[in-house]
């Protein structure tokens, strides 16, 4: 038993060692000497992670039962709360990022913070459920946008009735497009990233300018107060 403890102790230190800043600052790490290539380098991460979220296009293609659950008020209350919710995981993530600097996420976390005993079932738990969900991610993301090309469609022509294995082929298609940029374009998506950022931008700007001046005005009363 005291040996076990001695050899936990040694673990403990050995794990502060590594990742103690004091150690490493950051002038001797690559990537922290904020040089124009450094953030040339960061850009298209950022543009990834912005378009990736796509914050606006969903409330546009999701509010629907919101508003029809809640009506306006449930709608701006629920983003509000999401948005101070996430907040507080986006801080417990930087700061696990910054004790523990690591490309491989939460799996990698759990087995660092959780006890000897259970880090390697937690931590092969979370891999797991981090693989399914990103399979789950791509699956979901390529539906909506072959049904949403597919209810587009819908709408500039009324003749079309659509069909259900008309939705499927279109999915398809677009897992093809998403395999094509992948596999023979992976060199150009930093820029294709970056160019989607100012367009997802500049959408955004569009959209809120043609709805405050066409869409019909509510009361900041109904705005905060109105709950269905």
């Amino acid at each position: 038993m005291p040996q076990q403890r001695l050899q936990l102790q040694d673990r403990i230190s050995s794990f502060d060692r590594v990742h103690t800043m004091e150690e490493h600052p950051a002038k001797d790490l690559p990537g922290m000497d904020g040089s124009p290539q450094d953030q040339d380098d960061m850009t298209p991460a950022l543009s990834f992670s912005a378009v990736l979220q796509a914050t606006w296009e969903f409330i546009l293609i999701s509010n629907t039962q919101g508003l029809e659950n809640d009506g306006l008020a449930g709608v701006f209350w629920s983003y509000m709360w999401t948005f101070v919710g996430f907040g507080f995981i986006i801080v417990s993530l930087a700061e696990m990022a910054s004790m523990a600097p690591t490309s491989g996420g939460q799996y990698h976390w759990v087995s660092e913070f959780s006890s000897p005993r259970r880090q390697k079932f937690l931590s092969y738990t979370t891999g797991w459920m981090s693989v399914l969900a990103w399979q789950a991610g791509a699956a979901s993301g390529s539906f909506l946008t072959g049904t949403i090309i597919q209810g587009l469609i819908a709408l500039r022509d009324p003749s079309y009735a659509p069909q259900n294995w008309h939705g499927t082929l279109f999915v398809f298609a677009m897992i093809a497009v998403i395999h094509f940029f992948n596999v023979y374009a992976a060199s150009w998506m930093p820029r294709i990233q970056n160019l989607l950022l100012a367009l997802h931008l500049l959408c955004w700007v569009i959209i809120v300018v043609v709805l405050f001046a066409m869409a019909p005005h509510n009361s900041a009363k109904a705005v905060f107060t109105s709950f269905h």
